[in-house]
């Protein structure tokens, strides 16, 4: 069997009470709310294997009879990897096994029955590619759209695209420093064909400048792959720039890549920040995906997400930032949580004129992770800067159950 890598999804925003909604099965990014475009959620996985161990959390219940369904969508079908939340429940999992495979764009669907009473779910779905060698890393462009400028791609998130790599890169962190791993292929999928003899074309940039490697969908196709072995090392950053030729036309782009890591139980969970990192108090966001419209807030149950899973551990943080804190001797830093209860937390400070930072590695006590977050503080009022974090978690067989808190 394929170990598992956990998804985790939730937005602070309650679901129609009347008519179906949709959203990203790794979290919305910037589309901020429970959307009624499909087009918007999705993101293309770029291997085979299995979803499965869909569990969800609701703020409120549903009422006596009444019903909100949770489920996973396949290329537009709903399947039976779902939740229903009805009457008093608020809480559920669900076991069953849904197979993908390279290429299919899956998102959620929320549907209401009888009017429900609904609030914010937050939830995870664990995929188990069929190399258990595999980890992924899934994104696409959200409520924004590919015209014909070229922009830059977040590998790991729903997240507008942008004219500025360090809006949308993510980190790659190592805690024993050198190789993390090697991106073994990119995915590419588009809504609209770019017709005619047009194409675009997206290339995975590694510290701001290219990679060489590419892949490329013209005219009447909307999706395309490339094999590669690029090597990610400690501290080193990397995002996909898409480039068009021949005016194609304007489409939302869904991607995935595939990174095989030199340690084999472990996998990453990235978040961008395009929009400054606080500078004050503390404030919280989301474990993963860029902010876009979802702000940092001193509310951290609106920047709740849900882990769960017992055999999963936040086993070590990174963050690189656009830009330090501070000159020489300013006594400046920004500072960034993993608000993890069931570990204690995990902290790092990226100070002065430094651009990056990671911690050491995490005890890994009890044998889960629970709902967590980021939480941020700037000391001294350090200068504004965005900022990209990864968590590292570590899976072990020790202790296979898949069970929910």
């Amino acid at each position: 069997m394929a170990r598992g890598q956990i998804l985790t999804w939730g937005i602070d925003d309650a679901p129609s009470s009347s008519v179906s909604q949709y959203q990203s099965i790794t979290g919305n990014g910037e589309v901020a709310t429970w959307s009624g475009t499909e087009s918007e959620v999705k993101v293309c996985i770029p291997t085979d294997g299995v979803l499965t161990n869909l569990g969800g959390v609701a703020s409120v219940a549903p009422g006596t009879g009444n019903t909100e369904t949770i489920a996973v969508r396949k290329n537009g079908s709903t399947t039976d990897l779902k939740l229903d939340f009805a009457g008093s429940t608020t809480q559920l999992v669900n076991l069953y096994k849904l197979d993908v495979a390279d290429g299919d764009l899956v998102n959620l669907i929320s549907v209401p029955v009888s009017s429900p009473t609904v609030g914010n779910y937050y939830g995870s779905v664990e995929f188990r590619p069929n190399n258990p060698l595999y980890t992924v890393v899934l994104g696409g462009s959200g409520d924004g759209t590919l015209a014909l400028s070229s922009r830059y791609l977040c590998p790991s998130a729903l997240a507008n695209p942008s004219a500025t790599y360090s809006d949308v890169y993510n980190v790659v962190v190592e805690p024993d420093g050198g190789i993390y791993g090697y991106i073994k292929k990119l995915r590419v999928t588009l809504d609209i064909a770019p017709s005619g003899v047009a194409s675009r074309t997206f290339t995975i940039y590694r510290d701001g400048s290219t990679t060489g490697v590419s892949v490329t969908i013209t005219g009447t196709a909307t999706s395309n792959y490339v094999d590669c072995d690029i090597q990610l090392d400690d501290g080193q950053t990397y995002a996909i720039y898409a480039t068009a030729s021949g005016a194609p036309a304007a489409s939302s782009v869904y991607y995935g890549m595939v990174i095989e890591p030199e340690d084999k139980f472990v996998y990453s969970i990235s978040g961008v920040s395009n929009s400054s990192l606080p500078t004050s108090t503390g404030q919280y966001q989301y474990n993963r995906m860029s902010t876009g419209n979802s702000t940092w807030t001193t509310t951290k149950t609106n920047r709740n997400l849900m882990g769960g899973i017992y055999n999963h551990f936040i086993y070590c943080l990174g963050m690189k930032t656009s830009r330090g804190p501070g000159t020489a001797g300013s006594n400046k830093s920004y500072e960034l949580f993993i608000e993890n209860p069931s570990a204690g937390g995990q902290s790092l400070s990226v100070f002065e004129t430094a651009t990056y930072a990671k911690s050491s590695r995490m005890a890994w006590g009890a044998r889960r992770w629970n709902t967590w977050n980021q939480r941020a503080l700037g000391y001294n009022t350090p200068l504004s800067a965005s900022g990209t974090w990864t968590a590292l978690v570590k899976y072990t067989e020790t202790n296979p159950q898949n069970n929910y808190i």
